[in-house]
């Protein structure tokens, strides 16, 4: 006998000796059908087609990792377990969807859904343990939301500060210095959403949310 395969109504194989097939790419609900031609001369019925098949794909989690200082959160899934990237082993006891981490390095997570499919993030670094937390009444970012630019206030850094700007991927979007405790920082050039401004003097160090809108 041979096969012929459709994907979608439209044959991908045809002329296959083999009563199965291999498939890549395929998409949710995708539908798939094949049909048998008997070689054999005494048969009732040569060809025969069988029943129409809906491909189910399910989706990957979310694994967009957020950091604020040296926690890591990520969206909450069925399930969570976060590694070490330093050597690939799990954490003990790291299984929710925030993990704080305890010493500098790199982190990530795999995460499953409900549907059992698992996905893991890429490698987030933390580098902020070890430095001192501004006090909070010492520092201020204003406005916040903002549409192009904050004004950061930091009278308790005297000897200068660098500035960085993350994104919810704990990417750097913006990185500058300043020796004034008063500092315009422009932002009109980045994409409006949700942000992390980190402000250090390399012993204290400060973290705070800000949301541009348009």
């Amino acid at each position: 006998a041979t096969y012929i395969w459709s994907v979608n109504g439209v044959d991908v194989q045809t002329g296959s000796v083999a009563p199965y097939i291999t498939l890549n790419n395929l998409n949710n609900n995708d539908t798939i059908r094949c049909k048998m031609i008997s070689s054999e001369n005494c048969v009732t019925q040569a060809e025969v087609v069988s029943a129409l098949v809906v491909v189910t794909v399910n989706a990957l989690p979310d694994v967009t990792v957020s950091v604020v200082n040296n926690t890591l959160t990520v969206p909450a899934s069925a399930t969570h377990q976060w590694y070490n990237c330093g050597n690939n082993n799990t954490i003990t006891g790291a299984t929710n969807a925030t993990y704080t981490a305890t010493a500098n390095g790199d982190y990530k997570v795999a995460v499953t859904n409900v549907a059992g499919c698992t996905d893991t993030s890429v490698c987030i670094n933390v580098n902020s343990i070890g430095i001192e937390e501004a006090s909070i009444n010492s520092v201020a970012v204003s406005p916040n939301p903002f549409s192009t630019d904050v004004t950061i206030s930091v009278p308790e850094f005297s000897r200068g500060y660098t500035i960085e700007v993350y994104n919810c991927l704990g990417a750097i979007v913006k990185r500058t210095g300043s020796l004034s405790a008063i500092h315009n920082l422009q932002l009109a050039d980045i994409t409006s959403g949700i942000y992390f401004i980190k402000i250090s003097d390399g012993t204290k160090s400060f973290v705070r949310r800000i949301e541009k809108q348009q």
